[in-house]
């Protein structure tokens, strides 16, 4: 699928964060889409809707959103989905915390446009690893499955 049909999903983000990663998202050229759901309760019934483009990829959750994190992690259709916490910090704390509750990754939301478009590009760059990990994965797979 391609990253046009792909979105980042941004989650319980106040009005100055979210206007910041919007104007950050069209400054920075980034291919995925970018979304926002204001309550985790939006988030779930956009991620149980997933044929409807652009699809969620990556799922940026403010660092208050544990209840989220828990409920995506415990849906077999939602194993594929990227999970990242943001906090205004990250620190050591944190990024542990977030891990516990099936994190891939922490990073810091940052309080400028430059941060925000490094963010932003950071998070697309980590999708793009992770989803050419996952092809080389299921190519072993299929290769293997051919040798018996």
């Amino acid at each position: 699928m391609s990253l046009q049909a792909r979105c980042i999903l941004a989650v319980g983000f106040g009005f100055d964060d979210e206007w910041r990663l919007e104007k950050a998202w069209m400054e920075s050229g980034l291919e995925m889409a970018l979304r926002f759901a204001p309550e985790e309760t939006e988030a779930m019934r956009r991620l149980q809707q997933r044929e409807t483009p652009p699809t969620p990829a990556v799922l940026l959750v403010n660092s208050g959103r544990k209840e989220l994190l828990r409920w995506v992690r415990r849906q077999q259709s939602l194993r594929e989905l990227i999970a990242i916490v943001c906090d205004g910090e990250c620190n050591e704390e944190e990024i542990k915390r977030a891990y516990a509750l099936g994190a891939d990754a922490c990073a810091r939301k940052g309080s400028d446009f430059a941060e925000a478009i490094r963010l932003l590009k950071r998070v697309e760059d980590y999708w793009r690893k992770a989803r050419y990990a996952l092809d080389a994965q299921q190519d072993v797979a299929a290769s293997e499955r051919e040798l018996v």
